[in-house]
């Protein structure tokens, strides 16, 4: 498959019971190749680029520590895939993300207990739209821009009632 934005993969993975994959690739983008998985090894030669596009592809979930090598990333790009859910601490190494893209997923809810973007300090747009949440977690207080629209909320849930004062507050 051949990766937009100036980035070339060519990737084959084999997926029973658990992934396997190969992928060469040249530039930040794995943008639009159908990928399912992707190994954790193959960011080594890549670790100091600031964005990394992966929407659209069919992956329906990440592995822990996908991203710990990629700590220079600001914007990521994982819209259009089939996530179904996201692993406690994914993000955690991605202190300088600034943009976060996770719309068009299948999300229910993003794991609990300490915040899946408290250590993205730098963050200031989150989208989420277009998933199948029904409650989010209290979220980093800098963000400036959060997209939720096009999720079946459950407004009498105790998981949104933050976020209904919230939007009170700063309304």
């Amino acid at each position: 498959g051949g990766g937009g934005g100036g980035g070339v993969c060519v990737c084959v993975c084999v997926c029973v019971c658990v992934c396997v994959c190969v992928c060469l690739c040249v530039g930040p983008s794995l943008s639009s190749n159908w990928l399912s998985c992707f190994p954790l090894s193959m960011w080594g030669k890549h670790a100091k680029q600031t964005h990394l596009d992966l929407a659209p592809n069919k992956l329906q979930s990440l592995p822990s520590g996908v991203f710990d090598k990629l700590t220079q990333l600001t914007k990521l790009y994982l819209s259009y895939n089939q996530l179904q859910s996201l692993p406690s601490g994914v993000f955690d190494k991605l202190t300088q993300l600034t943009k976060l893209y996770l719309s068009y997923n299948q999300l229910q809810s993003l794991p609990s207990g300490v915040g899946v973007f408290d250590k993205l300090t730098q963050l200031t747009h989150l989208l989420l739209y277009n998933n199948q949440m029904k409650s989010v977690p209290h979220s980093n207080p800098n963000l400036q821009h959060i997209w939720l629209f096009s999720n079946p909320w459950d407004c009498r849930c105790p998981g949104i009632s933050y976020l209904s004062r919230w939007i009170r507050t700063n309304s």
